[in-house]
């Protein structure tokens, strides 16, 4: 059961890494136009 939770919060925190990281990388891109 607690295996179960470690696995599921590993698995939302990897989704979260990703999700922000194109996320940051979809507003990066235009925004280095003007620097």
């Amino acid at each position: 059961m607690l295996f179960d939770a470690l696995l599921l919060q590993n698995a939302l925190n990897f989704l979260n890494k990703i999700i922000f990281e194109s996320f940051v990388y979809k507003f990066a891109d235009p925004l280095s136009m003007f620097f």
